[in-house]
């Protein structure tokens, strides 16, 4: 049988009250949440899934120590309290999520592990959960994330001060920094040009004839250009036209933008030069580089960037599970909530 990664190895609920005379489960009241209530039927179906899908592979309740038990058996009820009062906020609000969504959201989940429906089914049914609940909870999922929407639209504020804190001890050190757009001419040493003799140019250049040794003519050749551009460094297109290949010679030599982490242990003198500068020829197994600084920048660098992104992104989820919290808190406070539990503590849940 096909295993379905939401769930796990200990499902809470799973034969828990399968013991109990189903006239005991149903009459039990868990909660009461204004007119409606929660039985102990209720906690056994929608409780256990919901553990199933927190992949909480806590032991049996009833094997847990007193305290312990206590506040998961509280915690389940509160969490079930809450999704019966989110399920009424949605009813208020004409929540508009329909059963197309819940449909397409369930094969999701069970197509995520390359299962179908009817394995689905079968696999929740070993472990003693319904299929229809499964739907429920999902329906319920479905529609807190549009009353959360909702209710906290425009309250998620993240400040830039609070952002920089966090990027600071993210990424220390890269707030400030200086970036390089560069230009190169780049020399290759192929060793197809030794059939050629060179290319005319190279060749008239290093005034070397074919036979002379390849590496030695591309050193001359990049070492030439580079001593022609300290001359006159306008002639740096005209350059890169008539001695450069690759990529970059096909856009005028530009490299693009960097910092001094981003590049190459070989071009790090690089960052000593300035506005104009030309490089000494730079030697790496490609070829022979030339490089231009085109543009010297001080600001941000995208190390720093990330962390921004980054951090806001993450504080914007905390500061949503803030509000989320104190608006359930709130709701529960407005609404009648009694939560029936642990009143007759002394007799197993599963009695």
């Amino acid at each position: 049988m096909r295993k379905f990664l939401i769930f796990s190895a200990f499902v809470l609920g799973v034969g828990l009250w399968s013991q109990a005379a189903q006239g005991e489960i149903i009459e039990r009241i868990v909660a009461v949440v204004g007119d409606d209530i929660i039985s102990l039927q209720d906690m056994r179906d929608e409780g256990a899934m919901i553990m199933a899908m927190q992949n909480d592979d806590l032991k049996l309740v009833d094997h847990m120590d007193g305290e312990y038990r206590d506040a998961k058996l509280t915690q389940i009820a509160k969490e079930l309290v809450q999704r019966r009062l989110i399920e009424k906020e949605a009813r208020k609000l004409s929540s508009p999520v329909t059963e197309r969504e819940v449909q397409q959201q369930v094969e999701a989940i069970y197509g995520q592990n390359g299962g179908n429906e009817a394995e689905f089914k079968e696999y929740l049914s070993s472990l003693g959960l319904k299929f229809e609940t499964f739907r429920t909870i999902i329906r319920g999922e479905l529609q807190s994330q549009f009353v959360m929407r909702a209710q906290l639209a425009g309250q998620i504020t993240v400040s830039d001060a609070d952002v920089n804190v966090c990027a600071r001890e993210l990424a220390p050190g890269s707030e400030r920094g200086i970036s390089m757009e560069l230009r190169q001419i780049l020399i290759r040493e192929d060793a197809g040009d030794s059939a050629l003799g060179l290319s005319g140019d190279v060749a008239t250049f290093a005034n070397a004839p074919w036979w002379n040794s390849i590496d030695k003519v591309h050193a001359l050749v990049a070492q030439g250009v580079r001593d022609e551009l300290v001359k006159d460094p306008a002639w740096f297109l005209e350059a890169v036209q008539k001695f450069s290949s690759g990529q970059s010679a096909e856009q005028e030599g530009r490299l693009g933008t960097f910092t001094q982490s981003e590049l190459s242990k070989e071009f790090s003198a690089v960052f000593s030069l300035e506005k104009g500068g030309i490089s000494e020829v730079l030697r790496t197994g490609v070829g022979h580089h030339i490089v231009y600084v085109d543009e010297v920048k001080e600001g941000e660098t995208e190390a720093w960037k990330k962390a921004q992104v980054y951090c806001r992104n993450k504080i914007m989820i905390q500061e949503g599970e803030r509000l989320t919290k104190s608006w359930l808190d709130n709701m529960m406070e407005k609404n009648y909530v009694s939560i029936k539990i642990l009143d007759d503590i002394s007799q197993k849940v599963s009695d």
